[in-house]
């Protein structure tokens, strides 16, 4: 797995700010940018290159601190099968 230095936490990106770790989770699956620790962006597709399967994510205001699943959308359906 590749190191998520400088990666990690994601914040929402080009003025995008979440109060819900949901609604994040939301615009993440829809393949929107985030905006890493670094300032630069990235998106699920990228994270999935990368072998990452979950990433911290801060917000309300950088206030809270929750992760995003990163995973496919047959991943994603086999773990409601579960």
């Amino acid at each position: 797995m590749t190191s998520l230095y400088g990666i990690e936490p994601l914040t929402g990106a080009y003025g995008r700010s979440y109060t819900s770790v949901s609604k994040a989770q939301a615009d993440f699956n829809d393949d929107k940018d985030f905006r890493m620790a670094s300032g630069s962006y990235i998106n699920k597709s990228q994270l999935l290159e990368m072998g990452v399967t979950t990433i911290a994510f801060r917000y309300d205001s950088n206030r809270k601190k929750d992760y995003l699943k990163v995973q496919t959308e047959k991943q994603a359906a086999r773990g409601r099968n579960d």
